[in-house]
Order: C-alpha cells, then sequence, then structure tokens
C-alpha cells in the first residue's frame, strides 16, 4: 500500500538502474529521473507484482507489447513533496514603523 494519491506532487529519490534503463531503452518506456518534481496520474490498481505502482502526470507511456498496460512506477522510489507557504509576517513587521521609543 502507498501513501502517495492522484494530483500529489511527488520526487523521485532512487534512480533506476542501468540494467532498467536498458530495458526501458528497448521496449520504447520513458522513466522518470531522480531530481524533477511529478505530479501523480493515477494508482496502479494491478499490485500482482506486490509493489505498489503509479503513473505519472508528465510522462504517458503507450501499452507494454507482453500486456498491453502502460507501465507504471513503484511508489517506494518517490517521496511526497512538501509544500509550505513562504509567511512573511516578521519582514512586514520589521517595514512597519513602531510608536514606541526605546530608551537608551
Amino acid at each position: 500500500m502507498s501513501n502517495l494519491r492522484a494530483g500529489q506532487k511527488v520526487v523521485m529519490f532512487r534512480d533506476f538502474g542501468h540494467g532498467a534503463r536498458l530495458r526501458a531503452e528497448l521496449d520504447g518506456v520513458v522513466l522518470p529521473v531522480k531530481g524533477p518534481i511529478y505530479t501523480v496520474r493515477e494508482l496502479d490498481p494491478d499490485t500482482s507484482n506486490g509493489f505498489a505502482c503509479i503513473r505519472l502526470v508528465e510522462i504517458i507511456n503507450g501499452p507494454h507489447v507482453g500486456d498491453g498496460i502502460e507501465p507504471s512506477f513503484e511508489a517506494a522510489l518517490f517521496r511526497p513533496v512538501v509544500e509550505r507557504k513562504t509567511d512573511i509576517s516578521v519582514f512586514r513587521a520589521m517595514l512597519t514603523p513602531s510608536k514606541k521609543k526605546v530608551e537608551v
């Protein structure tokens, strides 16, 4: 089971090995790479391989020759992107003149 959901921003933290990249190239499959931010398109309902898998908005592959299903990627290779809102209130307070006088 994966903690990822459709629409969530994720980043791949561990890259595929040389063998997997070579097989993907031979099969015409585009693989995600470590670093860029991706968006989860859907969770792959077929977990017959024993791993939770996802498909990405930014990568759409055609059906695989062997089974006719679009390849998906192991969810364990991805981590959610932590999106934090920027809080600039402390800087605004520094720019606001204060009516209090500082005694020296």
